[in-house]
Formats: C-alpha cells, sequence, structure tokens
C-alpha cells in the first residue's frame, strides 16, 4: 500500500510545479510568445488541478477511509497521474467554486485539444482520427493573444483569491503542503506580474480587503 503522507507531500509539490509554470507562461506571454504562453498556462491549470486531486484524496482516505485496494479509488488515483482531462477538469470545477463565470475549456475537457494544437502542427481531426484532408493547425496561428490572455488570466485569478483568502482565514486546505504555497510573497508576486483580472476576481479581493491578514496562517498544523 502507498505511503498516504507521500500523496499530500505530492498535492505540494504538484502546487509548487503549477505556480512556476503559470509564472513561466507569464513570461512568454510578455515576450510575444503567444502560443508557448498558451500552453504553459493550460499546463499550470493542469497541474494545480493536480494538486486539488491529490488533496482530495488526502482527505477522503482520513474522512472516508478511501483505498487503493477499493477499484474506483484506485482508478481516481491512476488518473492524477495519467489522465490529462480528468487533472484539467478538476481544476475547471475548482475555479468555478470562485467564479461562476470564466472560459469553459477545463470543464468541457477541450483542455487537452488545445494544449496540442498549441504545441504541435497538424491537421484537424474527425471524430478521434486525424482528418488527412482536414484544416492545417500551426500553433502560432492557433493561439492567438486572446487565448492566452483568457487562461493566464484564470489562473491568476484563480491563485490570487484562493491564497489571499486563505492568510484572511476565508479559505481553507486540507494539505500542509499546499498551505506552504499560498504566502503574502507569491500573492504580492501574481498582483504584480499580471495586470489583467476578471470581475469577479477584483470583486472577491476587494470584499477580502475586509478581513485582515492571520498572524500564522500555519498554525493548525503547528
Amino acid at each position: 500500500m502507498a505511503n498516504i503522507e507521500k500523496f499530500n507531500q505530492l498535492s505540494g509539490y504538484a502546487f509548487e510545479n503549477g505556480i512556476r509554470v503559470h509564472m513561466d507562461s507569464i513570461r512568454a506571454y510578455k515576450d510575444n510568445s503567444f502560443a508557448t504562453a498558451y500552453h504553459l498556462a493550460l499546463l499550470a491549470s493542469e497541474e494545480i488541478g493536480k494538486a486539488m486531486m491529490l488533496e482530495e484524496y488526502y482527505w477522503q482516505y482520513h474522512a472516508n477511509g478511501w483505498s487503493e485496494e477499493d477499484p474506483w479509488t484506485n482508478k481516481f488515483l491512476v488518473s492524477i497521474f495519467s489522465a490529462h482531462k480528468a487533472k484539467q477538469g478538476w481544476f475547471g470545477r475548482r475555479a468555478d467554486d470562485f467564479f461562476s463565470s470564466h472560459p469553459r475549456l477545463m470543464m468541457e475537457g477541450a483542455g487537452e485539444d488545445a494544449k496540442q494544437n498549441s504545441t504541435y502542427v497538424g491537421l484537424t481531426k474527425k471524430g478521434k482520427k486525424v482528418d488527412l484532408n482536414g484544416k492545417m493547425i500551426i500553433p502560432r496561428l492557433y493561439a492567438q493573444p486572446g487565448k492566452a490572455k483568457k487562461q493566464i488570466t484564470l489562473n491568476n485569478d484563480f491563485l490570487s483569491v484562493y491564497t489571499s483568502g486563505f492568510l484572511r482565514g476565508i479559505n481553507s486546505t486540507d494539505s500542509y503542503y499546499i498551505a506552504e504555497n499560498l504566502d503574502k510573497d507569491y500573492l504580492d508576486l501574481y498582483l504584480k506580474e499580471w495586470v489583467f483580472m476578471g470581475r469577479q476576481a477584483t470583486k472577491i479581493l476587494k470584499n477580502h480587503e475586509k478581513y485582515p491578514f492571520v498572524e500564522n496562517p500555519l498554525e493548525d498544523w503547528e
């Protein structure tokens, strides 16, 4: 049986990696490399989704006795490391917890096709198969600046709201290792490096200002 603490630690590493890739997407966007920026933005949301799935398993393990010996749970665990659409969809659902209107790409399971189209030259598909008579897919033409901007903004909005809420005691996490990455330095970085923000995130962060930062956000684990 796998060590449950390993999955807990992996949730933090995945979240940290999601932040790293997110910041790389911002740098690529600023360098006018929009296809790369879009690709990285989709990868970042996928890594954050992976962190959320690992956190969910950790909580369910302790709260409801989830075990890898159960076939459904085992399938869930395997999907964390192999099913890209599952991770993208999980991020979409978590983003939906905060924002009722946002790009539905992840929720609709289309994130993987978008990731591929922003990376590789190819042809459109007919169903699940490549259509040899289909239209050409050229990443620099497919991933226009607006697509990259929307996905980066969604990622940045989510990270900003989630981090701000945690630091003020409004949001919580079941993973200490994710909590370690919900710090003020990161929040300041999100708000400094990306100037675009959705209306709902703007409204939520404005409302957060009514509440002071808690003295020690990690107190529950110490």
